[in-house]
């Protein structure tokens, strides 16, 4: 499972979603100011696979930022889950996300969880 966001902040968001099951991040930095930078390698030292891009493009270009996760994450990950880093995910039955993907995936459709 991977994750593809666009980020102007971070830290316990990454961690929250290594516990639910993720295991790769494409963080797209939105002209963070908090020093996301230094955050990310932190992180990638405690071997979190983070990959940053820099993509300080106003908020109407994040569809194209997902966009171009979504051709890097191709090759690499089964499923990617584009959310915000104010979005979490919850799991009220305690499963993790291998397990719920796994489940969805025998039925061979995908399932898309929109709240506008």
């Amino acid at each position: 499972m991977c994750i593809c966001s666009m980020v102007r902040n971070l830290k316990e968001w990454v961690m929250y979603h290594a516990e639910m099951g993720v295991q790769r991040w494409f963080i797209y930095d939105n002209n963070s100011d908090d020093e996301t930078d230094v955050v990310i390698e932190v992180l990638q030292s405690g071997n979190y696979n983070i990959t940053r891009h820099l993509w300080p493009w106003i908020k109407t270009q994040e569809a194209a930022g997902f966009g171009h996760c979504a051709l890097r994450a191709r090759k690499t990950c089964q499923w990617v889950g584009f959310i915000d880093v104010d979005e979490f995910f919850h799991m009220p039955s305690r499963l993790s996300l291998h397990n719920v993907l796994r489940n969805q995936s025998m039925y061979g459709y995908v399932g898309v969880v929109r709240r506008d």
